[in-house]
């Protein structure tokens, strides 16, 4: 099998994310990585095994000698462009990470030396594949909101100044609005089709990142872009686009993003608005609802689905990744995870924590054979009945965008533990019982909490 030799450019932070998910890919082979600052490329490839990978301070010159057929970019934000032209115009495919350039002319530059060079760049704007956001783009493709009009979107954190080369306006270029503002925007221009802005009135501040209160004395020295950022934007088609954006704030969230259209509304709520470094749209996001009319009386229809989810400790994730699908997609997975389900509700597996489990799982297939089982199942909630028989609305979603506070014990705890397994400090097999009881207290105290909430 050929695989595609991919060379990283930066091996800065946002990296590292970008080489476990090469890791996890058998046709790609990393063969080279540079990053100006002396011995930081080295480092960075001896970390993740690549001891006789080379390792350069020089770009230009990893792209003549290597040749690469890809690479990802993963420098500070105002060499984006150099760091990307130099790529194409050696023949490779760049992956480049958001934002694409802090001035609109670097972006008009790169398209062009992509054009002039036949290959392709992409921008690091990953949460377009996730399911949610992907549905939220079928939603609006579907024609079903009537002509878009208005659009609100922005979320922020609470606390949430990254530090690094983000904060000087020398490197980073933008503070909040290019780090996760981008991220808000794309998804919302995305889904519309990237309509063209006409007019843009935008106000940016820097009360928090310049204020020792609220950041270490030497980072406030030294920073020189917006922690908070605004913008009131005129798009084609007579749309209006209301933004808002923050690294901290005195608000656990700007608001959810919404999309108002002539005949339904989408509402998006932000992911985990409760954690400090919460409410960004980098990922997925929080409860998707269509408000709508139905038979002239106003309604509306949650956009979700039961979930699960899988760490990073899994032995063979691949494998996980097969069942996992099999079970929530497959109707024979569906079916089986039934007759679970059902075994559960018999008694047969014993303990508190799997009433709430009982009642939760909803399948994602209409098949004939598994809505037949779903429906003698007596366990199943008018809620959940009413959710399946509006299936083409459904989505998937995350465990913590279900069960609240858990992405704070993943912040907190959790990916410390996973971090201690990627750097080799311990084994999965080791940290697998703590994350155990982690994640179930965390899944005690919601259930315990939902109980009493419902008076149960």
């Amino acid at each position: 099998m050929k695989k595609l030799r991919i060379a990283i450019i930066g091996t800065g932070g946002i990296a590292h994310a970008h080489m476990r998910a090469y890791a996890q890919m058998e046709d790609v082979e990393i063969v080279a990585g540079s990053d100006l600052i002396p011995g930081k490329a080295r480092a960075f490839l001896d970390e993740f095994g690549l001891t006789d990978t080379k390792d350069y301070e020089n770009t230009q010159t990893m792209l003549d000698e290597m040749k690469p057929d890809a690479v990802s970019v993963c420098t500070y934000n105002t060499t984006h462009a150099e760091c990307t032209i130099q790529a194409l115009r050696a023949g490779c495919h760049v992956l480049l990470e958001k934002p694409m350039t802090v001035h609109l002319d670097e972006a008009l530059e790169i398209m062009k030396a992509e054009k002039e060079a036949g290959k392709i760049v992409t921008i690091g704007f990953q949460p377009r594949y996730d399911s949610r956001m992907r549905k939220i783009k079928e939603v609006v493709d579907s024609g079903v909101l009537g002509k878009i009009y208005y659009i609100q979107t922005g979320g922020g954190r609470r606390r949430g100044i990254p530090g690094s080369t983000f904060i000087e306006k020398d490197l980073a270029g933008v503070g909040a609005l290019a780090d996760i503002g981008c991220y808000a925007l794309d998804m919302v221009l995305n889904a519309i089709g990237y309509p063209k802005p006409l007019t843009v009135s935008a106000s940016a501040y820097d009360y928090f990142g310049k204020n020792p209160k609220y950041t270490p004395e030497a980072d406030a020295k030294r920073f020189s872009v917006d922690d908070f950022s605004a913008a009131f934007i005129r798009l084609e088609g007579g749309i209006t686009l209301d933004f808002r954006m923050s690294w901290a704030m005195h608000m656990n969230t700007t608001g959810a993003t919404i999309i108002l259209g002539t005949d339904a509304g989408l509402r998006i709520e932000p992911a985990n608005p409760e954690s400090l470094w919460g409410g960004a749209w980098d990922g997925s996001c929080g409860d998707v609802t269509l408000f709508h009319d139905q038979s002239a009386t106003p309604t509306y229809t949650p956009i979700h689905v039961d979930c699960a989810y899988l760490t990073s400790t899994c032995a063979d994730p691949q494998a996980a990744f097969q069942l996992l699908k099999w079970l929530t997609y497959g109707v024979e997975g569906n079916l089986q995870r039934l007759d679970i389900f059902a075994a559960r509700s018999d008694g047969e597996f014993a303990g508190e924590t799997t009433t709430l489990l009982k009642t939760w799982f909803m399948p994602c297939t209409q098949h004939p054979d598994v809505v037949a089982k779903f429906s003698e199942n007596p366990n199943v909630t008018e809620g959940l009945a009413a959710l399946y028989e509006s299936l083409e609305y459904s989505i998937r979603g995350d465990i913590n965008k279900v069960i609240p506070g858990y992405n704070n014990i993943f912040n907190d705890e959790v990916n410390a533990l996973l971090s201690s397994v990627r750097e080799g400090k311990a084994s999965a097999a080791e940290v697998a019982p703590q994350i155990d009881a982690l994640v179930n207290a965390a899944l005690e105290e919601q259930l315990a909490a939902f109980n009493e909430k419902v008076g149960g």
